[in-house]
């Protein structure tokens, strides 16, 4: 029992363990999150910008272009200082459109990485709560085991948790067992046979279920299973029996017909009959 209670103490302490080692991990995680979060407002600020200079770049070269249009067009000087305008304005808005361009690019990942972080932070904080889970399981279990090894009843809320796994423990170790029995059923079924006796038949497919429960499980199953499959009374093969053996057939189904009355049966009911008179 000492024993017991020293392997609930280690996996209280593991389990303590990896409770701050998923609290590390979270606390990592989100400070990469306000990291990314905050790239992704410098990124958004920062296009901002550049997105209304060049709509001031746009209403300057809007503006030479109207006046453009109302100098004289002889005027060689106004023209050539306009042009000389034109060309400095469309020169800034070909680079403050390029500069929009990679600064949306930067925004784009900088939304990527954030949406990384968040799902990161998703992940820690499902770490951490299982972590924490696993403690409170082990924390009870040390409980539990501390009780048993006093020999005192368990408080009723560590009785609870006893009697709620056990049963969990016992539906799921029967699904197993239900379903190797299909399996095993669906191997037997898969391969032509001749007759067996009801005992041999069992016994074959009981070898088969213990086959496949050691391939997937390991050891046996534990006692009080439940039975194998309903052997078929009525087998596909209709070849010779060996010695000993016992073909089974379907019982002939009861008639239907309506039944005559005895008093209306010739011989044996009416008066004065003697079954003896013919001899």
């Amino acid at each position: 029992m000492t024993e017991s209670i020293d392997q609930a103490n280690k996996a209280s302490a593991k389990a303590q363990a990896e409770v701050k080692r998923a609290e590390d991990g979270h606390a990592i995680a989100k400070s990469e999150d306000i990291r990314a979060k905050e790239k992704v407002a410098v990124a958004q600020s920062a296009l901002s910008v550049t997105a209304a200079q060049l709509a001031d770049v746009v209403k300057a070269l809007a503006a030479i272009d109207s006046k453009a249009r109302s100098i004289d067009a002889n005027d060689s000087d106004a023209i050539r200082w306009l042009a000389n305008e034109r060309l400095i304005v469309e020169t800034e808005r070909l680079a403050r459109e390029g500069r929009r361009q990679r600064e949306q690019a930067q925004l784009e990942q900088a939304q990527a990485q954030a949406s990384a972080a968040s799902a990161a932070v998703t992940r820690a904080e499902e770490v951490l709560q299982a972590a924490r889970d696993h403690l409170t399981d082990c924390t009870y279990d040390d409980q539990e085991t501390r009780y048993v090894a006093a020999g005192e009843a368990l408080p009723q809320h560590l009785a609870d948790r006893k009697t709620f796994r056990e049963r969990m423990e016992e539906e799921d170790h029967m699904r197993k067992v239900r379903w190797t029995w299909e399996l095993a059923q669906r191997e037997w079924d898969s391969v032509v046979r001749p007759t067996l006796s009801r005992e041999k038949h069992d016994h074959e497919l009981q070898l088969i279920f213990d086959r496949l429960w050691a391939e997937k499980y390991g050891g046996k199953p534990a006692s009080a299973e439940p039975s194998p499959p309903k052997a078929d009374e009525s087998p596909k093969t209709d070849g010779p029996l060996a010695a000993g053996d016992v073909k089974w057939k379907h019982r002939a189904s009861p008639s239907h017909a309506p039944m005559a009355s005895v008093e209306k049966i010739t011989g044996g009911t009416e008066p004065g009959w003697d079954p003896f008179a013919d001899e």
